[in-house]
This record gives C-alpha cells, sequence and structure tokens, in this order.
C-alpha cells in the first residue's frame, strides 16, 4: 500500500455515513463538509467572511453530498 492509499483508509474508518446522505466524523458527530469548510475556506480566508462561520451555509458544487474536497465546497 503507497501513503495516500493508507490515508484514505483512514479517513473513511473515521468517517460515517448519515442518513441524509452527508458523512460526518465518527468521534464528533461534525458533518465532514462543515469541518473542510470551516477550516480549509473560513479560517484561511477570514477577511471575505465576516460573519460567525455557522451563520454561512455551505453547499456542494457537483450536487455530491459525498464530494467533500475544497474546490467543490
Amino acid at each position: 500500500m503507497n501513503k495516500e492509499t493508507t490515508q484514505k483508509q483512514r479517513d473513511f474508518i473515521k468517517k460515517v455515513y448519515k442518513k441524509n446522505g452527508y458523512y460526518a466524523w465518527k468521534d464528533s458527530g461534525k458533518y465532514v463538509h462543515k469541518t473542510i469548510a470551516e477550516k480549509g475556506i473560513y479560517h484561511s480566508n477570514r477577511e471575505k467572511y465576516p460573519l460567525p462561520f455557522s451563520e454561512y451555509n455551505i453547499h456542494h458544487i457537483d450536487g455530491d453530498k459525498l464530494n467533500n474536497r475544497i474546490d467543490n465546497l
């Protein structure tokens, strides 16, 4: 196994699929797409987002709830 495969497997193990079609983290229950958006978009661009993170809706550009890449949120 290469490093990328191992990381994907670890990420999969940490996530659970919810009935509403989204992934959530096993340990916290928070939605994966919201965590990624908060850490990867919101915190790195605070000047663009003056409101608290909870005030923003996170949408999947391609409509795929399982595609949680930053460029799709």
